[in-house]
């Protein structure tokens, strides 16, 4: 039997040359050590980088380097998309792609639990456990989707969106292949909801990864209309149908958690009712998250909420936008929120769907169908030329 080949890669946009290359260069030492041909791919996620910079990552790794020619972002699943081509063109057995800019506390240690799950156990796809480090886009969207949605896994993934994955090539291309994959932050929610539709076998270990990042409401905020756009463009009537067993949660004796429950309305009507109770009441800024992360991006699609912006203003945090422990206390209500939502948009299924499949443009992104193919064309020529 030959040695196992396994493609690296990563999408590089504001990342540090030196710590790109460090990083980069430090994973392929690890799979060698391991007797494992190594591939490592690069994203050039930025729109024209300086040339001296793309330079010096050239000479510094081996590695191979497709440059982003369209100025849409986010891009960083255009990028996952490329590097599972790549991968498969060149029949690599796995597919892993991370952020350079993790912390990674001994390297050994998080490739060696990184690929034990594939190699030893045989699972299909590995998605990392970084609840110490979990945030928004997990604590209030990755989780709650996975326990309404596909219960079966939600213990089996603790942090839904880790920044990071490793899977078996194939099964990782028949993903990002798809032409409903999506190229901006909902393509993170395609590949779960993707390997839990086809029964994959995943892990989550713990890899010793620190996030080392941190962004404002308003940044984040972009995350979250583009995975629920991804979501609701996904549902199923047997998945919808789901929300039935929602049940109304007792969880502490709070008056914003009073307030949210007893909202058996749209998401507009949900937002407008806690913007009301707060000119009267405190609300806190992680109490303020449910709306950011939750109901606004809700409302832009199931109440066709062109001016969503209007609703309430995104406040701009440079410090910690939220508490963690009463984040995890907000995410129980989100459930509820969901179902509120959906039973109260006056929407069908079919509406649904077609409503998020329709939107475009700002914090939906401005990646569609054309923008897509003609970004994968530019992609494919690169691929050729460096590849085959």
């Amino acid at each position: 039997m030959g040695k196992k080949k396994i493609v690296w890669g990563t999408c590089w946009l504001r990342e540090e040359t030196e710590l790109l290359c460090l990083f980069m260069k430090r994973a392929a030492n690890a799979f060698a050590e391991m007797g494992m041909d190594v591939y490592t791919v690069v994203f050039d996620a930025a729109y024209k980088r300086d040339e001296k910079e793309i330079k010096k990552v050239k000479e510094d790794i081996e590695c191979i380097v497709i440059r982003n020619m369209c100025e849409i972002y986010p891009n960083k699943n255009y990028g996952v998309a490329i590097i599972s081509k790549i991968a498969y063109k060149i029949g690599a057995d796995y597919t892993a792609v991370v952020d350079s800019d993790w912390k990674i506390e001994d390297f050994g240690k998080f490739i060696n639990n990184l690929l034990y799950p594939l190699l030893v156990e045989e699972h299909d796809l590995v998605i990392p456990d970084i609840s110490t480090a979990a945030g928004r886009c997990n604590v209030l969207i990755g989780k709650p989707l996975l326990e309404l949605f596909y219960q079966e896994y939600a213990d089996k993934i603790p942090t839904t969106f880790p920044g990071a994955f490793l899977g078996k090539t194939r099964s990782i291309y028949e993903i990002t292949s798809k032409s409903t994959y999506h190229f901006d932050w909902g393509g993170e929610w395609d590949i779960i909801a993707d390997a839990c539709k086809m029964g994959m076998k995943i892990a989550s270990p713990v890899l010793g990864m620190q996030n080392i990042r941190h962004r404002s409401n308003d940044s984040k905020t972009y995350d979250s209309f583009q995975i629920w756009r991804a979501c609701l463009e996904d549902l199923t009537e047997s998945r919808l149908s789901h929300l039935n067993n929602v049940h109304e949660c007792n969880i502490y004796e709070d008056p914003f958690a009073k307030v949210v429950l007893s909202a058996e309305m749209s998401a507009t009507k949900q937002i407008e009712k806690l913007i009301e109770w707060s000119k009267c009441n405190n609300i806190s800024k992680t109490q303020l998250q449910l709306i950011y992360m939750v109901l606004l991006p809700l409302a832009a699609i199931l109440d066709d909420r062109c001016d969503y912006d209007t609703l309430i203003d995104i406040v701009t945090d440079t410090g910690q936008p939220y508490e963690r422990d009463e984040l995890y206390k907000v995410a129980l209500l989100v459930p509820h929120c969901v179902r509120m939502a959906i039973s109260y948009s006056g929407k069908s299924l079919e509406i649904i769907r077609k409503s998020a499949a329709n939107c475009y443009g700002r914090h939906f992104s401005k990646w569609n169908v054309k923008g897509k193919e003609k970004a994968m064309g530019y992609a494919d020529a690169q691929i050729l030329r460096m590849v085959l």
